[in-house]
């Protein structure tokens, strides 16, 4: 059964509300005041909320602009009523408080109930919304970590075997460079050129395995390996790098060492790299029991608001939400492109 919250200093009216709504199905409380108002929001969380403007001991704005801060009534409708006619300035206020409609007295019952009743509507949709979306975020976390899991699977794969058999090969060629006797110099060039193959074998081996899955993260730790990814990625765009680690990752999970790692590699990848920056600064420290990570280009050239429409940063976004966390892109005069991440720390070490 939908409640509804009739705060009324009119007895009058009051009743008459209880009246219309309980005969339309409803649970009704009726609160004379704000300081009941408050008191009855304490015990229970009703669906819509009947707010008069003006009440002994309260203004109703003012009223819905407080409690409405608390997450706990997010979804709680608000239809502000008012016994006097009012200006469209004064509604667009009455909003902006976290009101969802308005009325103005004298109105028809008939009225009355079909706004209550659309009311009710919204706040089921918008509930069908959040739970589809927190259904779509679990969704996203299991595929992510599925994907995690099978890229660490192929990078072991890759490093190990593939790894192990170009490294097998790199030394038959060069024991038989080393006992070979008199080859023609067509035969020691391709000798050579085998050597050499077997060597760029080698480092692409251990790049692809590197870029599916850095085994520093799990030998190393978060620190060394978002230092390694720095280095790398300044490297390969000839940026200037600088690194500074101010948080103790011993004892940090898998999954936030990962996540976090995740995050790094795609805002190096699609927001400074795009930025035109050409100095880097990676910052990764600790504040209030939250992880920060700081990606900072000195480039300004940045459209943000593009940026944030884009797959790239949807991605930025699952990811630290799966961590409990957010992310932020920020554009400074000074500091140019930055993107901060804020995470809880996590209690302890769990790798699952």
């Amino acid at each position: 059964m939908e409640s509804i919250l009739v705060v009324e200093d009119d007895t009058v009216a009051s009743t008459l509300y209880r009246g219309v709504f309980e005969k339309a199905g409803f649970s009704v409380e009726v609160a004379d005041n704000g300081k009941q108002m408050m008191l009855a929001l304490d015990r229970y969380t009703p669906d819509v909320i009947l707010l008069d403007v003006m009440l002994p001991d309260a203004n109703g704005m003012e009223l819905c602009s407080q409690f409405k801060k608390n997450e706990r009534y997010r979804s709680t409708k608000v239809l502000m009523v008012s016994g006097i006619q009012i200006r469209p300035t004064q509604v667009a206020k009455g909003i902006d408080t976290g009101a969802d409609d308005y009325l103005t007295k004298p109105f028809h019952q008939k009225e009355l109930l079909a706004r209550v009743r659309n009311l009710v509507k919204l706040k089921q949709i918008e509930e069908q919304l959040r739970n589809k979306n927190t259904q779509l975020q679990k969704i996203s976390g299991y595929l992510q970590n599925k994907h995690e899991e099978e890229r660490k699977i192929l990078a072991e794969e890759v490093h190990e075997d593939l790894g192990q058999l170009a490294s097998a090969l790199k030394m038959d060629i060069d024991w038989v460079n080393s006992t070979k006797g008199n080859l023609q110099q067509k035969e020691e060039n391709r000798l050579t050129n085998a050597s050499v193959t077997a060597d760029i074998l080698i480092n692409t081996i251990r790049k692809i395995a590197t870029t599916l899955r850095p085994s520093s993260l799990s030998h190393l730790g978060l620190n060394a390996s978002l230092e390694w990814l720095g280095k790398e990625f300044a490297r390969l765009t000839h940026m200037g790098f600088h690194f500074t680690e101010a948080f103790d990752d011993s004892n940090l999970p898998e999954k936030t060492s990962t996540e976090l790692y995740r995050i790094c590699q795609e805002s190096l990848d699609t927001v400074i790299s795009e930025s035109e920056s050409t100095n880097i600064n990676l910052f990764i420290g600790e504040r209030n029991n939250m992880i920060h990570l700081l990606i900072t280009g000195n480039s300004k050239k940045f459209d943000i608001h593009e940026k944030k429409e884009s797959l790239g940063f949807i991605i930025l976004v699952e990811r630290a939400l799966s961590l409990g966390g957010d992310i932020n892109i920020m554009k400074d005069n000074e500091e140019g492109i930055q993107v901060s991440v804020m995470v809880p720390k996590p209690l302890s070490k769990n790798p699952h």
